[in-house]
């Protein structure tokens, strides 16, 4: 009897520190969870604050057209960009035609561009130069730099020629024959 006690004591001493061990540290546990989701969810309505007031801040210039606070839209020197209609479907812009672009050459101020060609499909602007991309109405391609409100260099891209169409292979007729090897 005393074996059959001793044994018993001997299983259930250490699955009960086990279990002791497996509360302690589930209880540790949630207490974590509960203090960081508590500085999670302050850090959350900071950021959910400091969003609300840029986009107020962005929308009150859009409506005014001026940037925020009164800061400068543009760099000392650089070309003004080309406002972006905000509509939820804007049309495509019209695709000049390659013969547009002839009277085009460096030195060529940028607003006799834009007069003649239209707004461009693209424009990437940097504080000393302006890219204009133009796709034609052929399919080329015509991409310009501006340099202090003047063109620096044109580049005009060709539009891809279409295959020439090939002649359709002619059908051939043939005969077959059957041959019976038995007869």
């Amino acid at each position: 009897m005393r074996l059959l006690l001793a044994s018993v004591i001997l299983v259930l001493l250490p699955a009960t520190a086990l279990c002791q061990a497996m509360l302690e540290s589930a209880i540790l546990s949630g207490a974590a969870a509960s203090a960081a989701s508590g500085s999670a969810k302050a850090t959350g309505d900071a950021l959910s604050k400091s969003l609300q007031k840029l986009n107020l801040a962005l929308a009150g210039a859009a409506a005014t057209g001026a940037a925020p606070n009164g800061a400068a839209a543009h760099g000392a020197g650089s070309t003004p960009a080309i406002p972006i209609a905000r509509t939820g479907s804007t049309p495509p812009l019209p695709k000049p035609s390659q013969t547009v672009f002839e009277g085009v050459e460096p030195g060529t101020p940028r607003s006799d561009v834009i007069a003649k060609a239209g707004k461009p499909q693209s424009a990437i602007a940097s504080s000393d130069e302006e890219m204009l991309k133009y796709a034609t109405s052929e399919g080329g391609l015509v991409r310009i730099r501006v340099v202090d409100g003047k063109v620096s260099t044109i580049e005009r891209t060709p539009p891809k020629t279409a295959p020439a169409p090939q002649p359709e292979p002619k059908a051939e007729t043939v005969a077959a024959s059957i041959v019976n090897p038995g007869k």
